[in-house]
């Protein structure tokens, strides 16, 4: 599900279910007719296992599990050590970010972005929009 926004950015999960440490391609779709920027955190490194590489994989999100009722977020995403950069998404384009999640259980991803160009989005929060995933489930 994504929130309905001026921008209308899509976070498209491809499944509903994963298995612990499989790959997760996340697709960050700009609907809208405006470019949007989004913060993106890298070097951020996922495994693919327990005694596994870890591959880098830059992320512009974060990852929440639920807790019973609530939802909490993982620490790995956008605030999260690291180089922080802005990335700016054109109308009708996808960007792809492949992951890996340790953490098993209902999960969804929450994208902060802005309408706009700005370069200094990774410090803003003054005209952020938010766009959420469907729940995907990581067993």
């Amino acid at each position: 599900m994504t929130l309905p926004a001026y921008g209308q950015v899509d976070v498209v999960v491809p499944q509903n279910q994963y298995k612990r440490y499989e790959g997760i391609e996340v697709g960050i779709t700009n609907r809208g007719s405006k470019l949007i920027t989004i913060c993106v955190e890298f070097g951020q490194r996922s495994s693919r296992g327990e005694n596994e590489e870890l591959d880098s994989t830059p992320i512009p999100f974060y990852v929440q599990s639920q807790n019973g009722r609530k939802w909490g977020t993982l620490l790995i995403g956008p605030d999260i050590g690291s180089v922080r950069s802005s990335v700016i998404l054109e109308p009708e384009k996808t960007q792809h970010y492949p992951f890996h999640l340790h953490a098993t259980g209902k999960m969804r991803l929450i994208l902060n972005y802005w309408i706009g160009e700005n370069e200094d989005v990774c410090n803003a929060s003054k005209g952020k929009k938010t766009a959420q995933s469907k729940v995907f489930v990581v067993q």
